[in-house]
């Protein structure tokens, strides 16, 4: 009876693990993944879309890794909130746009003066980034924007 309930077990809990892989599309436009990520966060905020300048020289990502990307930033110095979402060309470019992404929140994160806006550092800190497919993604918003802008990247590209 026992050896019975351990393979039950066993075999529960290999299906479980096979069953956890999530599969996204490689079709939706950024354009859409932003705009649910713009609205699961309902912020105040005014934010504005990042030229390319901005995206290759403050943020050191080569956009011709990138097919499509947005990256929204603040129209205000007073306030740290971010996010984009970046479609890699193909899939072999994926992991170094990752990377590149990943360098630049901690650019942010090193660069950033405990006395400027300490109340914005929060954001800083915790800043992450977030893959799925072809798309990175990443979030400088407070606690409760960042989990649903974060839900609503993964759910635009399912």
């Amino acid at each position: 009876m026992k050896k019975l309930t351990l393979i039950l077990t066993a075999v529960l809990l290999l299906l479980a693990l096979t069953a956890c892989g999530t599969t996204y599309r490689e079709d939706v436009a950024v354009s859409d993944v932003i705009a649910s990520m713009k609205a699961s966060t309902d912020q105040e905020n005014v934010l504005a879309v990042a030229s390319e300048d901005f995206v290759t020289s403050y943020m050191g990502i080569d956009t011709a890794l990138c097919a499509e990307y947005t990256v929204m930033v603040p129209d205000s110095s007073t306030n740290m909130d971010e996010y984009a979402v970046f479609k890699a060309a193909d899939e072999e470019k994926v992991a170094e746009l990752k990377a590149q992404v990943d360098a630049y929140l901690q650019m942010r994160n090193d660069a950033w003066m405990p006395e400027y806006l300490p109340d914005q550092y929060p954001k800083i800190k915790n800043a992450e980034s977030q893959q799925a497919g072809l798309y990175v993604a990443y979030t400088i918003l407070g606690d409760d924007y960042r989990s649903g802008a974060v839900a609503a990247f993964y759910e635009a590209l399912k």
